[in-house]
């Protein structure tokens, strides 16, 4: 049988492999010295600022050019957006990240430092895949219309960016070595108008 199939509302992660620096040593020696907070099965750096400490700058920067990008050329949107938190991750051997979404932001993203990492999960936002078992899995051949979740395997100085909203964790981790990541939340730029004053939704920033 003929037929098109139309993706009507799509939701998409931003992978981003273009960053030249390949030096990060000193941010990963300082990601090593911070202090730590247990954060259900991994660890989270206790400060939520880490983009403003010394070094970070050129990070920063690349990072906000990046959820910018997404935001304008991704989406269409004519905003400004800024990161305003920022903070690292450390996954051990065996560990994971509990399913969570970020509060309070618009677009977030994560940067990794390390190697051998293992997958950032994506979670359906649409209901129907948990109200019912429709599938079989041993035969089923997964695209983005009949998934549960999508994993992106990140390589090193890999930076994915993604709405807050979206449902997301991480899978065990099964080598040795340790995943280290930067994650940061955004939103929008101070000085902007949004909306329409005439039809009474406008708001300035």
């Amino acid at each position: 049988m003929s037929n098109q199939t139309i993706p009507l509302f799509t939701v998409g992660a931003g992978v981003y492999n273009d960053f030249k620096d390949n030096d990060l040593t000193d941010l990963v020696n300082y990601t090593k010295q911070v202090q730590y907070l247990e954060n259900v099965s991994n660890l989270k750096s206790a400060n939520y600022q880490i983009f403003e400490e010394q070094g970070f700058s050129f990070l920063k920067e690349y990072c906000t050019k990046a959820v910018n990008h997404y935001a304008s050329d991704v989406l269409g949107w004519k905003v400004k957006l800024e990161i305003v938190t920022s903070w690292s991750n450390v996954t051990l051997k065996s560990a994971s990240h509990h399913v969570h979404n970020h509060k309070n932001s618009i677009l977030s993203g994560v940067f990794y430092l390390s190697d051998n990492n293992s997958a950032l999960r994506f979670y359906n936002p649409f209901e129907i895949y948990e109200a019912f078992d429709l599938n079989n899995y041993d035969n089923l051949d997964y695209h983005s219309f009949n998934s549960k979740f999508w994993d992106i395997t990140p390589l090193k100085n890999t930076l994915i960016v993604f709405p807050s909203w979206l449902d997301h964790g991480v899978v065990e981790q099964e080598n040795d070595s340790e995943r280290i990541s930067l994650a940061f939340n955004t939103f929008l730029a101070k000085g902007q108008q949004l909306g329409r004053p005439y039809a009474f939704t406008g708001l300035w920033i």
